[in-house]
């Protein structure tokens, strides 16, 4: 994981629904109750990141802001300095200096078509926030793919494909919060997502509040995600051929609602490798070729949080091997 500088602070968390869109795939389309301000680029933003809270009314990116399409290393690095609002569009691959680079906040990270990939290089929401990934393709980072970090807030990452980093696919780390990661594809990798990073860093209580939604975890080994103190709620994921699944630890509330387990000899699990376990609650799941899942506590109820509808577990293979990944948009 890339090394951060976790802050200290312990604040209050006040969730106050947001825009409602339906998780359809591709099809998506924003409902009435959307804020009038979404973009194109917001349509079918549900869950955590579309939540207003820390005087953020949910995520719009770089919506308003300048538009600008990179097709170099040099032109994206550019392009994504500072706090201003912009829309940046990736045209193509681009290789991008080994290690991590930084995302300004108010950005808006697209790909064109089914041609953006970033290889070598991983991107970093440190410390900003209002930021937009989609349809990128990350391939052979040197250390994360994605790390959102720091008291980062308010991030989607959607119709990503990630595998073969050095480290995680993506990490949520460090009082980060407010983070929808939806309808991408997770691939050839062992370490794929970690939201809390360290047992001992009781401070990330009340923040790691994420949501997961129509991604494909497509043989990938384990961390789908492992989650330490966050407040998660997977639902309408496809599991496949995977070691292990979810697994909360450390006073976690996890709520796995309507995914399809497939292949996967422990799907959920308590206390892993961790001093202590946390809570995790099952609802409507299917579970095809797989071990018996580990549940315990009532976790939270996501429809408090945010308004979503849930497609019928069954159904989740074919829409999320449909729909998921780049060029699906």
């Amino acid at each position: 994981m890339w090394r951060t500088t976790c802050l200290g602070l312990v604040v209050a968390c006040v969730i106050v629904a947001g825009g409602r869109a339906r998780p359809g795939g591709p099809a998506s389309k924003p409902a009435a109750s959307q804020p009038t301000s979404a973009s194109a680029e917001t349509v079918g933003l549900i869950g955590f990141a579309a939540v207003a809270a820390e005087g953020q009314e949910g995520t719009t990116g770089g919506t308003g802001g300048p538009e600008v399409t990179v097709a170099t290393a040099e032109e994206f690095l550019a392009a994504i300095q500072g706090d201003q609002p912009r829309v940046v569009r990736i045209a193509g691959p681009i290789v991008l200096p080994a290690g991590m680079h930084r995302v300004g906040s108010n950005k808006s990270i697209l790909g064109v078509g089914g041609t953006a990939r970033f290889r070598r290089g991983g991107l970093a929401i440190s410390g900003a926030s209002n930021v937009i990934i989609r349809n990128i393709a990350f391939r052979d980072a040197t250390e994360d793919a994605i790390t959102i970090t720091d008291r980062a807030h308010h991030v989607w990452v959607d119709h990503c494909d990630l595998a073969a980093a050095g480290d995680g696919l993506i990490d949520i780390v460090c009082q980060a919060s407010y983070v929808t990661v939806s309808w991408c594809r997770f691939s050839n990798h062992l370490k794929t997502m970690l939201i809390g990073n360290d047992p001992r860093l009781t401070a990330d209580s009340g923040f790691l509040k994420v949501t997961l939604h129509h991604n494909w975890f497509d043989g990938t080994e384990g961390r789908h995600p492992r989650v330490r103190f966050g407040q998660v709620h997977a639902f309408n994921n496809f599991y496949e051929r995977n070691s292990y699944g979810i697994v909360s630890n450390m006073r976690a509330q996890v709520v796995v609602e309507g995914n399809y387990f497939l292949a996967v000899p422990r799907p959920t699990l308590i206390r892993y490798r961790d001093p202590e376990g946390g809570e995790l609650r099952l609802r409507d799941n299917v579970f095809r070729g797989s071990g018996r899942p580990r549940a315990t506590g009532r976790a939270f109820d996501p429809k408090t949080c945010y308004p979503y509808e849930l497609d019928k577990a069954a159904q989740v293979p074919g829409l999320v091997r449909k729909g998921a990944g780049v060029g699906k948009l």
